[in-house]
């Protein structure tokens, strides 16, 4: 699970929620190509998602957490060590 100190620089809840998705992919092996169609995103707007330039929805959250047996919770971010932008 990624972690953050309250003393470093906080990152944006997309980073966080990307980084998050990210090691749910590795530690279930799945590629981008592959997690992109199963939860039906093109390719392309889900590397955009996975490089933070676009949010997540939270039906595609649900799609992952259920492909990668993740739990849902477990992509959001503390709301104490998360910031706005």
């Amino acid at each position: 699970m990624v972690t953050y100190s309250r003393h470093m620089d906080t990152p944006t809840l997309t980073t966080q929620i990307t980084a998050r998705v990210t090691e749910a992919m590795e530690r279930t092996g799945q590629t981008k190509n592959g997690l992109a169609k199963a939860i039906g995103t093109p390719r392309t707007t889900f590397n955009r998602k996975l490089d933070g330039h676009a949010q997540f929805t939270l039906v595609e959250l649900f799609a992952i957490s259920k492909l990668t047996k993740t739990p849902i919770g477990d992509f959001l971010p503390d709301p104490d060590l998360t910031r706005t932008g």
